[in-house]
């Protein structure tokens, strides 16, 4: 799990720097599983940032989240909702807890799915869909076996209620313990499904149980899904773009001269971005992200006795040589001291690492790692030289105070 903002813990099930290379249409898939937030007067969430190329697809199950970007759009989305957010040429959103769903605090569970756009079609105008519970067709399934929410696409003579740039199928499958259904999806297509909760067997065959993603040969014409106890699913099926995917953060192009000048553009201001009538410049978003940090670094201060007890339990499975004690130098900034507990975790990659506000370190220079999970990400840096966030590659070993390159400033 990582942290976008101090609002949305998620997983990644895949990126279009690994498996989602495999998926197209389909860049990435964010699953943020229930988690309990406490009530607080804090904002939650993720401050104006921009996108470029592609879609957000955010669908919420539990919890209240309220979206407001650049083109216009803007609503609050709550448990059975969705959001569908078109980057297309360029588009700057924030993304935060509703007032009211922080101030009650309660479960929070979503699901952010990211979906390419053919080139012809990255120039779209900016664009928003806000789909609400009552707009999104409910389809019964035959012997009351469960039923379909078609998001988008078609299911059972029944269309969805997104407008989508190419042939796509979402739906929000619920299945009643020991019921089967068949899904019938297109040959030829890309077709995923995330278990949310339960488990199922897929053709008669393999087991699926929660947070596992099942993916299917793109020939045939339907899947068999048999819910050995009662289950909730996406399915996520797509016509594939074939075209090259170059991308970087927020921006997916075709080429990397393309990729280049989407990078370029935003710093320089050369998207006319106004959110509710406030001009929208790169010192806003820098701004957004030193907030986020300060943000980030009070839940890790909260979140410590938690800390202790995963390290205690890595103590107990004879890793604590990689585990070094709360307050341990281990960075010029000088942040391992009172917020973290810093660990360079079990063997493997690095996953964050943060300094404090203000802290300015220069490429090469010492920092502390905080937290290590198994993954293949990119390398960022926070705003006038704070470092951000910082992930090394699958195989990669490392140890607290080992030194690590920024690759780059924002």
């Amino acid at each position: 799990m990582h942290w976008v903002g101090n609002g949305f813990p998620v997983r990644s099930v895949f990126d279009y720097n690994g498996l989602g290379r495999e998926l197209s249409p389909f860049l990435l898939l964010d699953y943020a599983a229930p988690y309990e937030f406490p009530p607080s007067d804090e904002k939650r969430g993720v401050g104006g940032h921009p996108h470029k190329g592609f879609e957000t697809v955010t669908i919420a199950y539990q919890g209240e989240v309220e979206h407001r970007d650049s083109s216009g759009g803007g609503g609050t989305i709550g448990a059975g909702d969705v959001q569908w957010m078109t980057a297309g040429n360029g588009i700057v959103h924030e993304e935060f807890h509703s007032q009211d769903f922080t101030r009650k605090g309660g479960t929070f569970q979503m699901v952010q799915l990211w979906v390419n756009l053919r080139a012809k079609d990255k120039s779209a105008k900016a664009g928003y869909q806000t789909l609400l519970k009552a707009q999104i067709p409910n389809v019964e399934l035959p012997d009351n076996a469960g039923t379909v929410r078609v998001i988008a696409g078609e299911f059972g003579g029944h269309k969805g209620a997104a407008k989508t740039f190419t042939p796509i199928n979402l739906w929000d499958v619920s299945l009643r313990a020991g019921k089967s259904a068949e899904l019938p999806v297109p040959n030829g297509h890309t077709s995923i499904f995330l278990v949310l909760t339960g488990e199922v067997t897929v053709n008669g065959g393999s087991d699926v149980g929660p947070g596992s993603l099942a993916i299917f040969a793109r020939t045939g014409d339907g899947i068999t899904i048999k819910a050995r106890t009662k289950a909730r699913l996406l399915v996520i099926d797509g016509e594939p773009i074939a075209e090259p995917v170059v991308g970087r953060g927020p921006f997916v192009m075709n080429t990397h001269e393309e990729l280049a000048q989407a990078r370029k553009a935003f710093p320089n201001g050369a998207y006319p971005i106004r959110i509710e009538e406030t001009a929208f410049s790169y010192a806003d978003y820098a701004a957004g992200l030193r907030r986020d940090a300060r943000s980030i670094a009070a839940f890790k201060s909260r979140q410590q006795t938690a800390f202790e007890a995963e390290r205690q339990s890595w103590r107990e499975a004879g890793l604590d040589s990689f585990v070094p004690d709360e307050g341990t130098a281990v960075s010029s900034a000088e942040i391992a001291s009172g917020h973290f507990g810093v660990a360079s975790g079990v063997p493997g990659n690095i996953w964050k690492i943060l300094v404090d506000q203000g802290a300015t370190v220069e490429a090469g220079q010492p920092v502390a790692i905080i937290e290590s999970m198994k993954m293949e990400i990119t390398v960022t840096a926070h705003a006038a030289g704070a470092v951000r966030e910082v992930r090394a590659g699958p195989g990669r070993t490392v140890k607290t105070g080992d030194v690590i390159m920024i690759l780059e400033e924002i």
